[in-house]
């Protein structure tokens, strides 16, 4: 949200995206997407815009689901609520996103095995703050692993 130039043979570049390759690159500390105050202040003013017009409420009610789509993360960041119930509910295929969900699941667990066996610190760190997302989110934690097992 905010101003941008399109440069002609490159991408748009202004101050949204500055703010959100900052928010990326400084801020999320770990795999997840972090969404600025500015666009959740924004998504807000048009959700409890009084006005009547058809536009007003077509904008009122995409700026409504679009909050739905966010949280909090545990350290106060907004994030895109990817496990949450209102994408649940946008998928037209329930058998299908419940898979891809399991899949992210184990690949998380397993990535964050890894890097714990690999003794890297850093992503092993990183990979288990989303597994407490998807715990948070109602998928159970991996089986403890006996320290016989690779």
């Amino acid at each position: 949200i905010g101003m941008a130039g399109c440069f002609p043979q490159a991408e748009i570049y202004g101050p949204a995206l500055a703010k959100a390759h900052y928010l990326e690159s400084k801020v999320a500390d770990y795999p997840r997407i972090l969404v600025g105050p500015t666009l959740v202040s924004y998504l807000e003013a048009h959700a409890k815009n009084p006005e009547n017009t058809r536009e007003a409420r077509a904008n009122r009610g995409t700026a409504a689901l679009c909050l739905r789509l966010l949280t909090r993360d545990s350290d106060g960041c907004w994030i895109i609520d990817y496990l949450g119930d209102e994408f649940s509910q946008l998928s037209t295929n329930p058998t299908g996103w419940q898979k891809l969900r399991s899949g992210a699941h184990a690949f998380v667990d397993a990535e964050f095995a890894r890097f714990a066996k690999e003794g890297n610190k850093k992503l092993a760190e990183r990979y288990e703050r989303l597994q407490r997302y998807f715990h948070m989110r109602g998928f159970p934690p991996a089986p403890a692993r006996s320290n016989n097992e690779p």
